[in-house]
């Protein structure tokens, strides 16, 4: 029996081409899109799962308060790592991990890179971490100063056959490193990933602070608990430790906890993390983009299978005299939507895999996706090809099984009215969700747009950034600041610790005069010298600049609207601000401009002279000549220092990189859209041919009786144009209520008018009308005698 269900669905699929191959490739594309964010999706939810012990690795992070404020952060003190072990015995193992950046790496003879992560860490990194070492022994690796484990990558790049084992490396232009391991590959899907570790005892032999208990901004520390340990009594249990070295006011400043390593990525939201977070949001949002795409899939196949529905009627009277019973009916029909799903998937599986690649050029990382290894997958594929199989076919299957014989072999078609009718309502839900996604697209590159281009109260173009080296003496880059500002290509320029816009905080613990017997607050400092107002076109509403000759003060500080307001201090100048062992004195006030992204609020900041060095030279070049300016700048540095690289960077486009998820996500989302789009209009195409097909005589009297081409196409264009204006009237409400939710991230948001709304209702109407038009014109052309004579 099943042999022949079998052999007459392969019969009746191969009969209905045109059926079959819309069918097949919308759902294969629906299935496709579905399992790259499955995919997606399952890389996201597995990060850091790569590790065994990952369940009993926590990561110790940092919150310190200072009365109403206080800032969270992903690193802490040098010294509480080596505390906790030592004091908690819960404690297994702990790690203590830093980050340097932009680390010049010399392998040989014209064999240079610039590394941006590099990682000092302790030998128990391999104790609680999964890295096995393909070279080396894991005991010993990080034991000695100048000792580093390089990737298997790396090892393969410089080294090609040769074991690097024992051959030594220069990191830092100067300090000779003896390679010590080798790592296998590591997983994409963990924070702890780079391809050069040093051992942590190298950072006190060339200066760095391993013992500070007050620069929070320095290590990330991980502890590996005992089997059966509880995280919440350890956790409690950390103040005490702290008080064995602090004071107790002080230890009351700091609020250690313990974050499971499995959280990390997508529910921690501290400053400073080891690399970018994921967001629990964009998982969401495509886990709903993969459900609508499939969906719409789902959609076309419901909406082809009843219009086919004609077709088959005397078939099934046919079967039903010849004794066939409801329950065979259902099978067959059923058993020929699972084949199409199966078919459907197979090729959605071969799309799937062909755009994995060009997904993860995209994202810029590596995505840790094996359709065959990964549970998510496979268990949504088996459950795709179930559900969308029955779903999608059980609509056809019980209406056409249970129409009676005599019925159907006098020529009536019970139950037409009700297909035609879902058809009309799937069709309206399908153009209401690609409206809703349309509309998110144009909303989201608006937003992003707007915050590109709005007014920061700064001015970030043409300013570059210069990384400063913190060995160079900074009379030498005051030198270099005075050569570059005396020629015509440069306005302006800056030494200073950050710069506007770029997501950096720096926190000072502050108290105004006027309330000394209140507990300090944190306040965004910019250390800078005297030209910073002037370099970023800041303005000054009262009070004078750092450059003024008669500076009124000593310590002085300008600050921002926003910082008078937070302190209540109504006549700011000379007045006083309150640290641990400094005076500072309000000289000016700037009118507000955006420290970081507009993701936040204007925060509170003070602009603070100091002459000592810092991280960065922002230089305000002449804008009538850039490439030039540039070329003056680069030559000066390299008379200066020609030991260094030249490497600077755009101030807008550092700031544009703040806003890289969101654009990316509108990448995606837009492609989605079109996606959904393509695939509702693909299955408009079949119902408007299975339509010119079934109105085929009727089109051929009205030719004879005088209709037009543009009258029929008008004709069967009628009702496509009135489910869409529906899906409209429908889609511009909810996709209002989606982006009112959606934006809400942002604390400064652009206004959206019912202009964008128009535009993509006009869009979904053209490409609809379009689709429809192209058969309606093929119906409308042929041969009214053919028509005539069509059955």
């Amino acid at each position: 029996m099943f042999k022949n269900y079998l052999k007459v669905a392969f019969r009746v699929l191969l009969r209905q081409k045109q059926y079959v191959l819309i069918t097949t490739f919308g759902l294969a594309i629906g299935l496709a899109v579905s399992l790259l964010i499955i995919g997606f999706i399952s890389n996201e939810l597995r990060f850091e799962h790569c590790h065994e012990k990952s369940e009993r690795i926590y990561r110790v992070d940092g919150s310190y308060q200072f009365r109403d404020s206080g800032v969270s952060m992903a690193s802490i003190m040098p010294a509480a790592g080596p505390a906790l072990a030592e004091n908690l015995p819960e404690v297994e193992h702990a790690v203590r991990v830093r980050r340097l950046w932009d680390i010049p790496i010399e392998f040989g003879f014209n064999d240079a890179i610039v590394e941006r992560k590099v990682f000092a860490a302790e030998p128990s990194l391999f104790n609680i971490f999964t890295m096995p070492l393909k070279e080396g022994d894991s005991e010993s690796a990080l034991n000695a100063p100048f000792s580093i484990v390089i990737s298997e990558d790396v090892s393969r790049n410089h080294f090609a056959d040769q074991s690097p084992l024992g051959k030594t490396i220069k990191l830092m232009d100067e300090y000779e490193f003896q390679i010590t391991g080798v790592t296998d590959r590591i997983s994409a899907n963990t924070q702890i990933r780079s391809d050069f570790i040093i051992s942590y005892a190298t950072l006190e032999k060339i200066g760095e602070d391993v013992e500070s208990w007050t620069n929070i901004l320095q290590d990330y520390t991980y502890l590996l608990l005992l089997e059966g340990s509880d995280p919440n009594e350890v956790e409690q249990n950390i103040p005490a430790v702290l008080e064995l070295y602090l004071e107790p006011d002080e230890a009351k400043m700091f609020n250690l906890k313990l974050q499971p390593l499995g959280e990390i990525y997508l529910h921690s939201n501290l400053s400073y993390e080891l690399t970018p977070d994921g967001d629990l949001t964009i998982i969401y949002v495509f886990s709903w983009i993969a459900a609508l795409i499939l969906i719409i899939a789902c959609i076309n196949f419901i909406n082809l299978a009843t219009a086919k529905t004609s077709h088959r009627i005397k078939e099934v009277g046919v079967r039903k005299v010849l004794g066939a019973f409801r329950g065979q009916l259902v099978k067959q029909f059923i058993g020929e939507s699972l084949i199409l799903t199966l078919v459907a998937m197979l090729l959605g599986i071969a799309i799937f895999e062909i755009s994995i690649p060009f997904l993860e050029n995209f994202l810029g990382r590596e995505l840790a996706i094996n359709i065959l290894q990964d549970p998510y997958l496979v268990g949504s594929i088996a459950g795709m090809i179930l559900v969308v199989g029955l779903f999608s076919g059980s609509y056809p299957a019980f209406i056409l099984s249970k129409f009676r014989p005599s019925d159907v072999l006098r020529g009536s078609s019970p139950g037409g009215t009700a297909g035609s009718l879902l058809r009309k309502i799937l069709v309206v839900v399908q153009f209401t969700i690609a409206l809703t996604l349309l509309c998110t697209t144009f909303a989201l590159y608006n937003q992003i747009s707007y915050s590109i281009t709005t007014d920061l109260g700064f001015d970030k173009d043409s300013v570059i950034l210069i990384n400063l080296d913190d060995d160079i003496s900074n009379k030498k880059y005051r030198v270099l600041q005075s050569e570059i500002s005396s020629s015509n290509s440069v306005k302006a320029s800056t030494i200073t610790q950050c710069v506007p816009g770029e997501n950096r905080y720096n926190l000072y613990s502050i108290r105004p005069e006027n309330k000394s017997d209140q507990d300090p607050t944190l306040i965004n400092c910019f250390s800078a010298d005297a030209d910073f107002l002037s370099t970023f076109n800041l303005t000054l509403i009262k009070g004078t600049d750092f450059l003024d000759e008669h500076i009124p003060a000593n310590n002085p500080v300008i600050i921002n609207e926003a910082a008078a307001v937070e302190y209540e201090i109504y006549n700011p100048i000379g007045f006083k601000l309150l640290a641990s062992k400094t005076e500072y004195n309000i000289i000016g006030v700037v009118k507000d401009f955006h420290i970081h992204s507009l993701h936040t609020e204007i925060m509170p900041c003070m602009i603070r002279l100091n002459l000592d060095p810092h991280r960065l030279m922002a230089v305000r070049l002449n804008p009538e000549n850039i490439p030039e300016s540039i070329s003056n700048v680069e030559d000066n540095w390299k008379r200066i220092f020609p030991e260094l690289p030249f490497d600077y960077a755009f101030l807008n486009e550092a700031i544009k990189e703040n806003y890289n998820d969101e654009e990316k996500i509108g990448t995606l989302l837009s492609s989605f859209s079109l996606i959904a789009v393509f695939v509702a209009c693909l299955g408009l195409f079949g119902l408007a041919s299975f339509t010119a097909e079934r109105r085929t005589k009727e089109i051929g009297v009205r030719k004879v009786l005088g209709a037009t081409i543009a009258n029929i196409i008008a004709l069967m264009s009628q009702e496509t144009l009135i489910l869409v204006v529906i899906a409209n009237l429908i889609g511009w409400p909810v996709a209002y209520f989606v982006l009112d939710r959606a934006l809400n991230e942002f604390a400064y948001r652009a206004t959206f008018g019912w202009s964008m709304y128009v535009l993509a209702g006009a869009i979904v109407m053209f490409i609809a009308l379009t689709t429809v038009g192209f058969q309606s014109l093929k119906a409308a052309i042929a041969n009214p005698v053919d028509a005539l004579k069509h059955e």
